[in-house]
């Protein structure tokens, strides 16, 4: 999942992950899978003044789709939307070069789409 060539247990580890935090939502258990999505892949902090910025660790597409569908849950829909775009971003320039359509890529561009939609602000009905 986080990487074509990566390894297996790693990838179904993250997959498992991604359908914890899916089935909390699922359930209505926002506190749960808030906490999860944040402990698989936690929000870069900024660094005190005067301090070197330590490197961001790679957060895996899997963990980077679960944080963007927690974000659109909790109505942040401009940091969903940096996280869909991150994670399609990454599949997509994986998939391109494979010149294929994968699921992963489909559910990142729904998951995209769906965020897209939720921000466009609504028309008033005539």
């Amino acid at each position: 999942m986080s990487s074509q060539h990566g390894n297996v247990i790693q990838n179904i580890v993250e997959l498992h992950d991604e359908m914890a935090i899916d089935d909390a939502l699922a359930q209505g258990d926002l506190a749960t899978a808030k906490r999860l999505a944040f402990q698989f892949a936690p929000v870069e902090e900024a660094a005190p003044p005067g301090e070197k910025k330590k490197p961001a660790p790679k957060i895996s597409n899997p963990h980077l789709r679960s944080r963007a569908k927690v974000y659109f849950a909790m109505g942040e829909l401009e940091a969903a939307s940096a996280d869909a775009e991150q994670a399609f971003s990454a599949v997509n320039s994986r998939a391109g070069w494979l010149s294929l359509r994968t699921l992963e890529l489909d559910e990142t561009e729904k998951l995209k789409a769906a965020i897209l939609k939720a921000s466009e602000p609504r028309q008033s009905e005539p």
